[in-house]
């Protein structure tokens, strides 16, 4: 009975770090960039080159340090540009 208690408990230890590891991943954003007030678009740090891509939804793009996803009919707004720089910034620690 002791034995089964303690698998059990460390069951329950092991679930509980794989949680709390993956709300930590999350919540800081590893790898995904985003600028605050901003809802039209987000950046994945990634290097892989693509080609743009226009639907009609989104444009997507990469440039060699991230891809791109921004609502369609927002690539001209001037917060694409921060997000750009913060990317540039942000994926280098990847």
């Amino acid at each position: 009975m002791k034995e089964f208690l303690i698998a059990i408990t460390l069951s329950v230890m092991f679930v509980a770090l794989g949680c709390m590891w993956a709300i930590y991943a999350v919540r800081n954003n590893n790898g995904i960039v985003i600028l605050d007030g901003y809802e039209h678009g987000v950046a994945f740090c990634e290097s892989k080159m693509g080609t743009v891509v226009h639907t009609d939804e989104a444009s997507f793009w990469n440039d060699g340090i991230a891809s791109y996803v921004i609502n369609r009919g927002h690539e001209k707004d001037p917060q694409v540009e921060e997000l750009v720089k913060l990317a540039t910034t942000h994926c280098q620690q990847f």
